[in-house]
This record gives structure tokens, sequence and C-alpha cells, in this order.
């Protein structure tokens, strides 16, 4: 894994791992890079590249690691159809166990995408699993609530202001819950592998297998349209709202230069050259 800063030729840092990774997740405070290796959990100090310890709870490859907004605690889901929640701790002599917090099992297959709302320790915990169903937890380890759909589901994300459960199916379909209400939008030819809303929640990107991106006016929450399609040479694997960098895209500058006079910089040319002669007159 290449680590790069902004502005600089070359990779600041290089973390070499025995095997390919999964995913990884990286604290806000960009100390610590969490990578899942198959079924292997490794923690490394960023500053360092080295390796603070290795965790191990799932018996097949785990699919997403999701850090709390707070660090408080992160989250692995995989191909065992179970979740993990673990705490981040400074030292590496500690047994897996002990960084443990808790596991949710509720699911028959795969959990293939998890969400986190705000909160940290206190916060819900959504997760999409190929069983058709999506479980919404507490950190306890106890089940909330249960939403079932007709095809297995890839993704989920969250309006946590409203309350309404966005979610991804392998048949291509986006199905919107909020309550008891579910609504089911054909929204792709194949599967939807992401979903991301923005800020304030009133636009949804969906990325499908169909090399398309699309984007759709949420707004009304009770159901969306699609406002935007971006078509790609290959299909999205990952898809994330950010806020962009000022002057990111901009096809002209406002920045506005004035430019000096040529005499007045000749005039001040002549002064610097004053002050140094005096200078050296003194020196001499």
């Amino acid at each position: 894994m290449y680590i790069w800063r902004l502005h600089q030729e070359g990779p600041a840092q290089k973390i070499f791992f025995r095997n390919s990774i999964n995913c990884f997740d990286i604290t806000l405070d960009g100390k610590f890079l969490i990578a899942c290796l198959g079924e292997k959990i490794s923690v490394f100090e960023l500053s360092t590249g080295s390796q603070i310890c290795n965790l191990s709870a799932h018996y097949l490859p785990i699919k997403k690691i999701k850090l709390a907004q707070d660090d408080s605690f992160f989250v692995t889901v995989g191909s065992d159809s179970f979740a993990v929640l673990w705490t981040l701790k400074n030292t590496a002599n500690e047994t897996h166990q002990e960084y443990e917090l808790c596991r949710l099992n509720g699911h028959s297959g795969a959990i293939n995408d998890v969400f986190l709302s705000h909160g940290g320790l206190n916060c819900t915990i959504y997760t999409a699993s190929s069983d058709h169903s999506c479980i919404l937890w507490n950190t306890k380890g106890s089940v909330l609530k249960k939403v079932v759909c007709q095809n297995a589901l890839q993704c989920v994300t969250v309006d946590c202001q409203t309350g309404v459960i966005y979610l991804g199916d392998a048949k291509g379909n986006i199905i919107l819950n909020k309550n008891d209400s579910t609504v089911s939008i054909k929204a792709a030819s194949s599967e939807i592998r992401c979903l991301s809303l923005n800020i304030d929640t009133s636009v949804l990107a969906s990325a499908s297998t169909d090399k398309t991106v699309k984007l759709w006016n949420s707004s009304r929450k009770e159901t969306i349209d699609c406002i935007k399609v971006i078509t790609l040479t290959g299909f999205a694997t990952n898809l994330q709202f950010f806020m962009a960098p000022s002057g990111l895209g901009l096809k002209k500058s406002n920045l506005t230069l004035e430019p000096i006079p040529i005499a007045k910089s000749m005039q001040s040319s002549k002064e610097n050259m004053n002050v140094l002669t005096k200078i050296i007159n003194q020196s001499s």
C-alpha cells in the first residue's frame, strides 16, 4: 500500500502486506490504518508503518469495514454472515478477545455492506445481506428492526434525519424503506454495487455493474427521480460524495493579480540601491 501526501512527489509511506487487501479504513485523526486481508485484520500506525496487532474473528473473507465517526469502534462484515464490533487500543500485547466488543448474529447469508449512523457507541448499525434482509442493530448486539426484500441486498445507505433506508439489490433495484412502507424502483439492468447520499441528502448516487453511475433526486423521500446518468468504461467499486476543495473544477480562476507598474518597480529598485549603498558606506 502506498500513502501519498498532496503536493509531494512520490509516496510518503509504503506498507507491505503478505496478502491482497479486501478493504481498509483510516481513523479520523490519521493515526491508524485498519486493513482486512482475507478473514484477518491488521492494525498499523501510519506515522511509522509499524504493525500494532493482528485481529481474528471471521472464518471467511471480510467484505467491508466501517469506522464509527468518532473512532470509538469499527465494524467488520463478511461472507460468514456475521458482523464484529471492535475497539481500538494503543497497546499491542492484548489478545483479540480484548479488542472485540460483540458479534452481531442474525443473518443467514453473506453480509455485503454496513452503514453506521451518528452517535458513536450509541449509534444504529445497518447490515445488508445476501439473505434478502437488512437488519438494524444497536452496539450491544440487539436487533432493532429487520427489513426483508425480494432479492439479495448488495449495499445500504441511510438518511439519518428522516430515517429513510436506501437499499441496492442484485437485480438492479433501489428499495426505499421508511417505517413500514417500502418502495422498489428499477434503477439499473444489473446489480447495484454502491449507494451514497450527499451532505443534505437531496441527491442519491448509485453505481451498478452495468457500468453506469446515476444521480437521483431524493428530496421527496417517498420516491427518487433520475436526474443524470454517467456511463463508465467499467463498473464502479466505490462511490462517495465529498466536499469539493476550493477551486476544483473551475473553468476560470477568480483570483486576480494586480500588475505592478514598471516605473514604480524601477523607483523601488533605486530606493533599495540607495539604502544598500548607505549600509555599505556606514559599515566601511
